[in-house]
């Protein structure tokens, strides 16, 4: 059975309106006597102006934006086009390609763009937050954090809003290690802790949580109200987990002192469970690590601050003791 999680938001409608003319190469799908060929027309869609879903972190380590030549998935209810991102002189935004004409609101986008994804039902599916991520200090992967996004039309503009439907986890590399050595990481891991049996006493429930990888269908579903003369847009996002993912997701490095951040799906972990972090190093011994039995949720479209991981002495993999411990929590 897939997990769904739904969340609301309502926000305050700002918009702007930019016009830009580019051509980008998109085929025509082949007719078939059952649908004919549909007409690609060059167009651009402007990204909302109170936009907060995007693809790589600020310098202040909060804004968030796209970059110029980032690729997207337009869904037009037939095909799956390619529209890529240019960041105007006034800091805006507009994806400029082509796609086949039909009412603004039925059309759905996808960051980054994938040729294997589509929409069935009004939902994007067919995409996955990777189990494997590339470690980018001050930021995150950005083919990790994958947002999808619905169109709307105000005053002859097309407008593309982006909801994540990550959660991030942010990571802090310290500088040296338990010799006061500069510090390395060939990888960083991030994965559920075995449930505690109270048959065993030990904590030897394996862990089951889904954190990425598989197949994930998000719809979100918009409606909009005047408050106070004021138009305010209802977001309601329906997102299932899939079941055939991934329950460890790794940062690959190498990774320097520094901040870090691990795109994952939404989970929370139970006190009798917990997580845990593992820094390793070229040898894939385990070098630093950060353990915990508290409750903790990773909420969809927020930073979770994990802190700093602590160094220790290189040992294999696993840790003796490490999930098979005592009534005795670890905290």
């Amino acid at each position: 059975m897939k997990k769904t999680i739904k969340t609301i938001f309502a926000i305050s409608l700002a918009l702007f309106a930019v016009s830009c003319n580019q051509e980008i190469d998109q085929p025509i799908v082949d007719p078939t006597p059952e649908q004919p060929a549909q007409e690609l027309k060059s167009m651009t869609f402007t990204l909302a102006e109170d936009e907060a879903a995007k693809t790589a972190l600020g310098e202040d380590g909060k804004s968030v934006h796209f970059n110029t030549g980032d690729e997207i998935s337009l869904f037009d209810g037939t095909n799956n086009c390619k529209f890529t991102a240019k960041v105007l002189a006034d800091s805006s935004v507009s994806f400029i390609g082509e796609a086949a004409e039909i009412e603004t609101a039925s059309y759905k986008a996808l960051y980054p763009y994938n040729g294997d994804a589509g929409v069935n039902d009004g939902a994007v599916e067919g995409f996955c937050i990777p189990a494997e991520q590339t470690a980018t200090k001050g930021s995150f992967d950005p083919k990790a954090n994958v947002s999808v996004a619905y169109a709307y039309e105000k005053d002859n503009v097309k407008y593309l809003r982006f909801v994540n439907v990550a959660s991030l986890a942010k990571v802090v590399v310290p500088a040296k290690d338990y010799k006061n050595d500069p510090i390395s990481y060939a990888k960083i891991t991030i994965q559920g802790n075995n449930k505690y049996n109270s048959a065993t006493e030990k904590y030897d429930i394996l862990n089951d949580k889904i954190i990425a990888g598989g197949s994930l269908s998000v719809k979100t579903d918009v409606t909009t109200e005047v408050v106070e003369e004021k138009e305010v847009k209802k977001e309601t996002t329906i997102y299932d987990i899939p079941t055939d993912g991934a329950k460890v997701i790794t940062l690959n490095g190498p990774l320097t002192e520094g901040t870090y951040y691990i795109a994952l799906y939404p989970a929370s972990f139970d006190a009798d469970q917990g997580f845990v972090l593992r820094a390793y190093d070229s040898n894939d011994n385990i070098v630093a690590f950060k353990n915990t039995y508290k409750a903790n949720k990773f909420n969809i479209a927020k930073i979770k601050n994990l802190g700093t991981l602590n160094p220790t002495i290189p040992f294999p993999e696993p840790l003796p003791g490490l999930f098979s411990i005592s009534k005795t929590k670890v905290v």
